[in-house]
């Protein structure tokens, strides 16, 4: 049974279901983008049919200045209101899709790690790289522990680094510094 593989069904599904919590998750965007697009668009055109009403009725420039800032006004009100229920919605939907695609791939990596542990000490051709993944682990958290004793002031110097220990007042000092 070593060369064959076993995939659960749990994996599958979980799959499908983060596929489609990012497909809701995009057509709701895309709805709410075409709904402000929408509200753009009725904004022109209402601005378009005031401008055009008032150049019809002003019966001299003074009248006419009045009636184009009042639909200035008008307009930029609209857009500014336009613009704060955009960055309403565009932050509420980035916290609910945050939220249900933390929860969805939670669901997915819990689906797809669950059963492995089980499978790998069956098979021999795993072993070799599950001690060199434990290697490489152990590896990557040497440089967060050696970057914290830095911070603190203790860096020890080891036979194998390459950098030589610096002498009592050198480069600090004025000494000569060769870098």
């Amino acid at each position: 049974m070593t060369g064959t593989s076993v995939t659960p069904l749990d994996l599958y599904r979980a799959t499908l279901s983060f596929a489609l919590r990012l497909l809701s998750f995009s057509h709701q965007a895309r709805q709410q983008a075409c709904e402000f697009e929408m509200q753009r668009i009725r904004r022109d055109l209402a601005a378009a049919c005031a401008i055009g009403n008032a150049a019809s009725a002003a019966r001299d420039w003074s009248a006419l200045a009045v009636s184009l800032q009042t639909v200035l006004r008008d307009y930029m009100a609209t857009t500014t209101n336009l613009w704060q229920q955009g960055l309403g919605s565009a932050v509420q939907l980035q916290t609910g899709s945050f939220e249900g695609l933390r929860d969805a791939f939670a669901t997915w990596q819990a689906a797809s790690t669950d059963p492995w542990p089980a499978y790998a000490p069956m098979n021999p051709v795993m072993l070799p790289w599950q001690e060199w993944l434990q290697r490489l682990g152990g590896a990557a958290a040497r440089p967060v522990v050696r970057a914290a004793r830095s911070e603190a002031g203790y860096e020890p110097h080891s036979a194998n680094s390459s950098a030589p220990p610096t002498a009592s007042g050198s480069a600090q000092d004025g000494g000569h510094h060769v870098g």
